[in-house]
């Protein structure tokens, strides 16, 4: 892309439609690559004034083109300042009598020749055509919840049942952003325990398989002993600053007849009340209360604020347990955990039981039978939206993946992606496997990064690069 090309790009951000009217009839005219040395250029008058005419489908007066030659100045000073990191206006126009003057940036227009060095250098390794991929999707991680509860007569246990469906369909159907960072299942045992081994043995590995827990409390809850198993599993996880994984809900009763241990924490739907009301009156007492005297909206606005409660817990500290690897294909980062950039990785290939700190990638053609089509989202907008938000926490990205799985392609696309775009930031292209023949057999690679980067450039664009 040209100077020209990406300050229309950023125009957007500071200037109106008007404003871009004018750039765009001066672009219409301006030469699409420039020298280094070239710095003012001088176009004729009359054919941007008639290329504007053309735009805006009548003529402009002096007054209104000096207006606006005003704004894009001062929005090139903006620019300069933000996307090309200098301290002077990127760009300078003028109106003369007789012709439209440019003053550029020296700073500017070098750094426009660095980027196209840095592409051109890129291209050289480029390993695919646009026309023939099939698109890389991420698989986002899926969380359990756990819902444990106690039963009691048909009609409340039915009222349970409503709670925990209506539930489910609001963690099935999440709201942005968590979207686009997980999916969330649960396990009740009324749906979920089969045969083929014993109650005991279902539930605690529910349990060591689950994320998250809601407990739905009656008396007969505080009284069961299997009850009271599934909230140790929960209890005894520790996470910064005193965080459970929990919630409790109180389906029947008075929450002040609870156990003593449980007395002190938040228990719903009063606690949701006290917040929804920012005072200590409540209207309902436990979930059998909310559901015979709540209306449709009371009932919509609790099971909302459950969903986003387990949602925000997941997205800060959501992270499937790893006690064990039965198939030898969960994977785990615990070795990597003291190192900050290694908390965000990308895996191309699809385990049993997926990381809560993975992001993964497939292919379309080869899905996952056991993953719906809404659990993945497309990798390449992912990938340019973490490389684009300055934002972003994890600052390196690590793309896992066996051999033949696309990390390569999908590593140059977004390179590709960022070069045509034109913005910040400026993507740099290394393959790693040309350094094996700069080391001798068995040795380690001592090149230090910014030799390798402008190993890679090349030519007079290295030169000018300062490696520091």
């Amino acid at each position: 892309m040209s100077i020209f090309s990406i300050l229309q790009d950023h125009l957007g951000e500071h200037v109106g439609q008007a404003d871009l009217r004018l750039f765009k009839a001066i672009c219409a005219h301006a030469p699409s690559d420039l020298d280094a040395n070239q710095t003012t250029l001088h176009l004729g008058k009359a054919q941007v004034l008639a290329a504007l005419r053309e735009i805006e489908g009548k003529d402009v007066s002096p007054e209104v083109v000096r207006s606006r030659i005003k704004h894009l100045n001062a929005a090139f000073i903006a620019i300069g300042r933000d996307a090309y990191r200098i301290k002077e206006a990127i760009m300078t126009i003028s109106s003369r009598k007789d012709s439209i003057v440019l003053e550029l940036s020296s700073d500017a227009i070098e750094t426009d020749k660095i980027k196209k060095a840095v592409a051109k250098a890129a291209q050289q390794y480029k390993t695919f055509e646009e026309d023939e991929l099939v698109e890389s999707r991420i698989a986002i991680p899926t969380y359990q919840v756990m819902i444990s509860h106690g039963w009691e007569s048909g009609a409340v246990d039915n009222k349970l049942k409503q709670f925990v469906n209506n539930l489910k369909g609001k963690l099935k159907n999440l709201p942005q952003p968590f979207r686009d960072q997980f999916s969330v299942g649960t396990w009740v045992d009324y749906e979920d325990i089969h045969s083929c081994s014993t109650f005991e043995e279902q539930a605690d590995q529910a349990c060591k398989n689950s994320d998250f827990a809601v407990f739905i409390t009656n008396d007969k809850w505080f009284a069961s002993e299997p009850c009271q198993r599934e909230y140790q599993h929960f209890a005894e996880r520790r996470l910064p600053d005193g965080v459970r994984p929990f919630l409790l809900i109180q389906l029947s009763g008075d929450p002040a007849d609870q156990d003593a241990e449980f007395r002190s924490q938040p228990c719903l739907p009063l606690w949701w009340e006290r917040k929804r009301k920012g005072s200590d009156e409540s209207k309902f007492k436990n979930l059998l209360h909310l559901w015979e005297k709540g209306d449709e909206a009371d009932k919509d606005d609790f099971t909302t604020y459950v969903r986003q409660e387990i949602c925000e817990h997941l997205e800060k500290f959501g992270s499937p347990v790893t006690d064990s690897e039965p198939s030898g294909q969960r994977r785990t980062i615990s070795a990597l955990r003291d190192i900050d950039f290694a908390k965000a990785y990308i895996r191309l290939d699809i385990p049993e039981e997926q990381s809560a700190e993975t992001r993964f990638l497939r292919d379309e053609n080869k899905p996952d039978e056991r993953e719906a089509a809404e659990d993945s989202i497309p990798a390449l907008p992912y990938l340019e939206n973490w490389a684009k938000d300055a934002a972003e926490k994890h600052r390196v990205l690590a793309i896992l993946g066996g051999f033949g799985m696309g990390k390569t392609v999908i590593v140059q696309r977004l390179a590709d992606k960022l070069f045509r775009d034109g913005n910040e930031p400026t993507p740099i292209y290394l393959d790693f496997r040309r350094l094996i023949s700069t080391a001798d057999p068995g040795q380690p690679i001592r090149s230090e990064l910014s030799d390798i980067i402008l190993q890679t450039i090349g030519g007079d664009a290295a030169k000018r690069i300062n490696a520091e």
